[in-house]
């Protein structure tokens, strides 16, 4: 079996170097803290995984160097567990509120910035606790950071995407006339795992006129000689995900399919040949339209 080197995870140095560039954003901004809510952030961050729910899950990052990390207390256990840097984790019970524990653990009237990625009621949440006046958009500030990736970085979301093309690759190989679109989409979820990934994020198979929809039909077709076949899948490594879509066709292809195949391959080129750096990016859309 195919073996795929995995990269290194993020490790501790690369978060505190995140952290510190925080903390220098924060205090050019006039930020006392930042709270982090249960989003790709917490992890980016932090280390910590964590799906977003009714119970406030999260982080403090203070612009003076600590970390605290808020959780409901029968949650303790296991966010010690799951923090990659170190720091204070303080507990709420069901009958406290999150909101007023934080509040709590900042300066009096000082102005904090809020993750852009948390729920409605996450910030009103803050809002009773802290006024509104007092709360910043700390989406840009995070935004600037992870938007440019480190070499490892990139290395993760390379090998996330090459365990992708490779299960594409295993899936065009396995189709067979007469299976459905669920039997494919569990052998990718198979073969993602087999090769390291995190299973399917997302799996989208369509097989025929399916094909011709944005995200597939609702029933579960059978693939049959000549059907045109779209698979649109992904998975992550370590948090950095691959998102490819192959689309061919199974047996052999009418005139009609061969014909629309051309002029979307010379259509493609003419983007790939128009995206160049400091060009809109209208121009690409523009040069495949035209």
């Amino acid at each position: 079996m195919m073996v795929i080197q995995a990269p290194a995870p993020i490790g501790l140095a690369e978060r505190r170097k995140r952290l510190a560039a925080l903390r220098a954003s924060m205090q050019n901004a006039g930020m006392t803290a930042v709270i982090l809510g249960a989003t790709k952030s917490l992890q980016y961050f932090t280390g910590l995984v964590w799906s977003p729910s009714e119970r406030f899950t999260g982080a403090i990052v203070h612009a003076g160097g600590t970390i605290d990390y808020v959780c409901p207390g029968f949650e303790r256990s296991k966010v010690g567990g799951s923090i990659a840097v170190p720091g204070e984790i303080i507990i709420w019970e069901e009958d406290e509120s999150p909101y007023r524990l934080i509040a709590s653990h900042l300066p009096a009237g000082a102005k904090i910035g809020l993750d852009d990625q948390v729920a409605l009621f996450v910030y009103l949440g803050f809002v009773r606790e802290l006024s509104a006046e007092r709360i910043a958009d700390a989406g840009p500030l995070i935004n600037a950071l992870r938007r440019c990736k480190s070499p490892a970085e990139i290395a993760l979301m390379s090998h996330a995407k090459r365990i992708t093309l490779e299960v594409q690759r295993r899936a065009w190989r396995n189709l067979a006339a007469g299976m459905r679109a669920s039997d494919v989409a569990r052998y990718i979820d198979q073969q993602h795992r087999a090769l390291g990934g995190s299973g399917n994020t997302f799996c989208i198979v369509s097989f025929g006129s399916d094909t011709a929809l944005p995200h597939g039909g609702e029933g579960d077709r059978e693939l049959a000689n000549g059907d045109v076949v779209l698979i649109d899948t992904g998975c992550h490594v370590d948090g950095y995900n691959s998102d490819i879509t192959r689309t061919y066709v199974f047996g052999e292809a009418s005139t009609r399919v061969r014909e629309i195949w051309r002029l979307e391959k010379e259509a493609q080129a003419a983007a790939f040949e128009a995206a160049k750096l400091g060009a809109p990016c209208e121009s690409v859309d523009a040069a495949a339209r035209a």
